[in-house]
């Protein structure tokens, strides 16, 4: 912005509803990747096959309904964002 310079170029887009939609929808896509992460962190950090394998399940479950999800919303899925490390290597 340079003041004097830069012109408005009008109105900005109003908030739709369609819009509150969509960003509720990519707001239950990062709870659910926050949920898979944290199985993951109890999956890594299991003392014993039981729990490991109890959360290998919560994993595998809450993937699906990331899937679902995204098929429901026609959002774009990022593994990246379900890794531990965030995909930083």
């Amino acid at each position: 912005y340079l003041p004097g310079v830069t012109k408005a170029t009008g109105r900005p887009n109003p908030w739709t509803v369609d819009d509150e939609a969509r960003y509720r929808a990519t707001q239950q896509l990062r709870a659910l990747e926050r949920q898979v992460r944290a199985w993951k962190r109890a999956q890594a950090g299991a003392l014993n096959d039981l729990d490991r394998q109890r959360a290998a399940r919560h994993v595998r479950a809450t993937q699906a309904a990331i899937r679902a999800h995204i098929d429901q919303h026609g959002l774009v899925r990022r593994r990246q964002r379900e890794q531990l490390d965030l995909g930083n290597k």
